[in-house]
């Protein structure tokens, strides 16, 4: 019962990203059609500031990117955000249980697969000149933690 409430104390406190079919969705107007902007300068999300439609104290976020095409960016954003959610999540259950690392660390792997399963991909971006892809993933907070609450 402790891990629940430091877990939703943490997601609370310290803004992660995931959303989808078991978390919950996005509305249609808020889904981006055309994902890859070749625009020749890069958007504030690229450069770590946050994005305009997914404000951070709402929405959970991970920024990934890759030289091969737009699928290998958009699986460095889902690592990005879980790589946030299991260190915040682990730091918080050392914190409060450093006894049993081996426990710890299953639970966190097992509470941030349930949530990635929902992420979604809402914007991206090409480098023409680098020829790098970026994606932008994003999941609601209030969906984490009502996932997190079941």
């Amino acid at each position: 019962m402790h891990y629940i409430f430091l877990l939703l104390f943490l997601i609370m406190s310290a803004g992660c990203v995931t959303t989808g079919s078991t978390i919950g969705t996005i509305p249609e107007v808020e889904i981006v059609t055309q994902p890859v902007s070749n625009s020749p300068e890069p958007p504030g999300w690229v450069m770590g500031r946050e994005h305009q439609k997914f404000a951070q104290a709402h929405y959970l976020v991970g920024v990934g990117f890759s030289s091969k095409n737009t699928v290998s960016a958009s699986e460095s954003a889902r690592a990005e955000l879980a790589k946030t959610i299991r260190f915040k999540i682990a730091s918080i259950m050392k914190d409060y249980n450093s006894n049993d690392g081996s426990f710890i660390e299953s639970f966190v792997k097992t509470e941030t697969d349930t949530l990635l399963e929902g992420v979604q991909i809402k914007d991206g971006w090409y480098d023409a000149e680098k020829k790098v892809f970026y994606s932008f993933a994003v999941v609601k907070r209030k969906d984490v933690l009502s996932t997190i609450q079941d």
